[in-house]
C-alpha cells in the first residue's frame, strides 16, 4: 500500500532511485509472501524508465536467492521492456539465460550467453556469465542415461553357491542419474558465485 501511494504521488521524484532500491530489498525479503503478479502491479505504476532497472534488480536478486522462476519472469519482462525503450538488453538477457540453465532450455541459454557482448557487462555479471556458460557446457555434455536391460542368467549347470541361496539375494541398486546430480552441482555453484556478488 505504501509503495502504491508513493508511486501514485511521486513517480517522477528525484529520490525515486533510492525508493526502488528499498522496494527491491523489501520484495526479496518477502520472498514467496508476495507474488510476481503483485510485484508487477506495483511496478506498473512507475514510468518505464524506472521500471526497467527495477525489473533487473528483482531478477538478479531472485537469482541470488535461488528463485529461478521469479528471475525468469522479471528478466523476460526486462528484455521486452528494453525492446520497447530501444535500450541495451544485455543485462536482461544475461539474467534470463542464467535462469534457464539447468532447465530444458539449457542449450538455448548457452547460445544466448555466447552472443552477449561482454564489454557491456559489469565485472560481477561477467563472472556470472562465465560460471553459467561453464555449467551449461557441463550439463549439455552429460549423456542421457539409458534404461538398463535386465541381465540374463548365465547358461551353465554349475551349482548355485551357498552364498547366493534364498534370503541372501542383494537388493537391486538404482542407477544414479548424472543429470540430476549435475543440476544440483550447478545450482550450488551459481549460488556460491552469486553469494560473492551480493553487494
Amino acid at each position: 500500500m505504501l509503495a502504491r501511494n508513493y508511486l501514485q504521488r511521486f513517480a517522477y521524484s528525484p529520490y525515486s532511485e533510492d525508493f526502488f532500491r528499498q522496494l527491491v530489498d523489501a520484495v526479496l525479503e518477502l520472498k514467496d509472501k508476495i507474488s510476481s503478479d503483485e510485484i508487477e502491479e506495483v511496478a506498473s505504476l512507475a514510468w518505464p524508465g524506472a521500471r526497467l532497472p527495477f525489473y533487473l534488480r528483482v531478477a538478479r536478486g531472485a537469482l541470488v536467492n535461488g528463485n529461478l522462476n521469479r528471475a525468469r519472469v522479471f528478466s523476460e519482462r526486462a528484455v521486452a521492456l528494453s525492446a520497447d525503450l530501444k535500450t541495451d538488453d544485455t543485462q536482461a538477457k544475461l539474467y534470463l539465460a542464467v535462469s534457464n540453465v539447468g532447465s530444458d532450455k539449457t542449450g538455448d541459454a548457452k547460445f544466448m550467453l555466447s552472443k552477449l557482448p561482454k564489454e557491456r557487462l559489469h565485472d560481477r555479471d561477467l563472472k556470472l556469465l562465465e560460471a553459467a556458460t561453464a555449467m551449461a557446457s557441463r550439463i549439455l555434455s552429460q549423456p542421457i542415461p539409458e534404461l538398463e536391460s535386465p541381465q540374463k542368467p548365465a547358461a551353465n549347470n554349475d551349482p548355485v553357491p551357498a552364498s547366493a541361496t534364498a534370503g541372501s539375494e542383494p537388493l537391486p541398486v538404482r542407477p544414479a542419474d548424472p543429470l540430476i546430480d549435475e543440476t544440483r552441482k550447478k545450482l550450488d555453484a551459481i549460488d556460491a558465485l552469486l553469494g560473492k556478488a551480493r553487494k
